[in-house]
């Protein structure tokens, strides 16, 4: 499988490395662009790379900032960015001239921002969406459980509430901007 190294260019002017797989054999084909977890990277994604490549498609997978080969990021990483980083491969796929079509899959928060992606833009022909959080308040509650913080809910809701708002607040990000569920009503 050949693959050719490339850079993605986000709206905020951030260069994210990507690998793009060309189709096998056929010069125009459709995407799928690929969007990892969190703390995952590209390389992670070869094995759906793989698979799409082999039947006939055009493969896309980038490092969302803060993640693989990028820098670490001073603030944190949210849903927000893994969104505006699937975007700009979406837009990057799109601009290929062998492209016919587009599509985003991503995994955990990659899914996320694959439903960001796809809400976006509307020439997304198809969002596949992975161990998906639905909405930042869950997914703040499910973090407690896995971590073993064992709260009644008359102080587990607004503790996930004020956590999520202090999460995104460095970001200037709302909860429902960054919500799948939300996303999903929008495509």
């Amino acid at each position: 499988m050949t693959f050719e190294d490339r850079v993605v260019r986000t709206a905020d002017g951030l260069d994210l490395p990507a690998w793009w797989i060309p189709a096998a054999g056929q010069n125009a084909a459709p995407a799928v662009v690929l969007v990892h977890g969190w703390e995952s990277a590209r390389h992670r994604t070869l094995p759906n790379a793989q698979f799409l490549h082999a039947i006939g498609y055009h493969v896309l997978t980038l490092d969302v900032r803060g993640h693989g080969a990028n820098p670490a990021e001073s603030l944190p990483v949210s849903a927000g960015e893994f969104g505006a980083d699937a975007l700009a491969g979406v837009e990057a796929a799109l601009a290929d001239p062998t492209v016919t079509a587009v599509a985003v899959l991503g995994h955990s928060m990659g899914s996320v921002g694959a439903a960001l992606a796809a809400a976006a833009e509307p020439r997304v022909a198809a969002a596949i969406l992975t161990a998906t959080p639905a909405d930042p308040y869950r997914m703040t509650r499910q973090t407690f459980r896995l971590a073993h913080i064992r709260l009644p809910d008359p102080i587990a809701v607004p503790l996930a509430w004020l956590t999520t708002r202090v999460y995104l607040r460095p970001r200037r990000r709302s909860p429902r901007e960054i919500s799948a569920s939300a996303a999903i009503a929008r495509y």
